[in-house]
């Protein structure tokens, strides 16, 4: 018994503290009807891809985490934040994510016509911290952005 309510205390400070961090961090965010609009999932124009781009796990570090495409800012990443870009159709694009000492990317080939959904992900080990990037199928990328908002783009510190 003992032992359960020192896990329960542990748990408690772990949230507090996260909500702490979390609360300094923030980055500009779009109204919720143009989210909601966006997380429909519609099929892109025509001759375009669509690239969902977010960041949900629930272990993630709450510092800002930049995102680019093709050099071209995205804007800063937070957890349970989403970004939407149309992107033309039929081209490779190299997706990366800075923060700190590190790039990491990732070469994606589009199809006009797709949607992809592209998670930010925190890598575990001696960065910890350190953002991943990886290509998420349609099912599992709706089903996190379900539970997303969608942020401006625009805002990296170039």
């Amino acid at each position: 018994h003992v032992r359960s309510r020192r896990q329960r205390q542990m748990c408690i400070r772990d949230r507090l503290i996260t909500c702490l961090f979390s609360a300094c961090a923030t980055v500009p965010m779009e109204s919720s009807s143009k989210s909601k609009m966006v997380k429909r999932v519609n099929k892109p124009a025509l001759g375009n891809a669509g690239l969902y781009i977010y960041r949900s796990a629930p272990l993630t570090t709450v510092l800002k985490k930049e995102v680019w495409v093709n050099g071209q800012c995205i804007g800063q990443m937070l957890p349970n934040v989403f970004f939407y870009k149309q992107v033309e159709g039929d081209k490779a694009y190299r997706i990366s994510s800075t923060e700190g000492f590190s790039e990491n990317e990732i070469m994606l080939e589009t199809k006009a016509g797709k949607n992809y959904f592209i998670q930010q992900y925190t890598k575990l080990g001696l960065d910890l911290g350190d953002a991943g990037l990886r290509v998420d199928d349609e099912d599992l990328g709706r089903l996190a952005l379900a539970e997303l908002e969608m942020a401006k783009r625009g805002q990296c510190n170039e």
